[in-house]
């Protein structure tokens, strides 16, 4: 079990990242720094949800 949580809080620390990563690269696409970390983050845990399964 806590070898699922630890894989979940990767993700989303990932996703939080790559949200950041993405919106440096696509300008047109930028939310702010909260709102890209958000939406990696939520990105980031969803495909963790998809992968665990």
């Amino acid at each position: 079990m806590s070898g699922m949580l630890i894989s979940l809080i990767i993700q989303i620390i990932s996703g939080a990242i790559g949200g950041n990563v993405a919106a440096g690269a696509a300008k047109n696409i930028d939310l702010g720094t909260i709102g890209n970390t958000i939406a990696g983050a939520i990105g980031g845990g969803a495909g963790a949800s998809f992968s665990v399964c």
